[in-house]
């Protein structure tokens, strides 16, 4: 669970994650992916995006930067 979001450049967030009793080892450098397709509500951007590969696959020119 992400028990606060530090946001640090408007594109670059910081997750705390609360662990309970676990504790993480953890080093700076380190990062996790995270798939937005697991968010219902990010449906609408994640298929915008994902016609948007399709399309740039098949032209070799990327759709949503232009």
């Amino acid at each position: 669970m992400v028990a606060d979001v530090v946001v640090e450049t408007p594109d670059t967030s910081t997750l705390v994650f609360f662990t309970g009793n676990d504790h993480l080892e953890y080093k700076a450098g380190h990062f996790l992916t995270i798939d937005p397709h697991q968010f219902e509500s990010l449906n609408r951007f994640t298929e915008f995006l994902d016609r948007c590969c399709r399309r740039c696959s098949s032209s070799g020119r990327c759709a949503a930067c232009g």
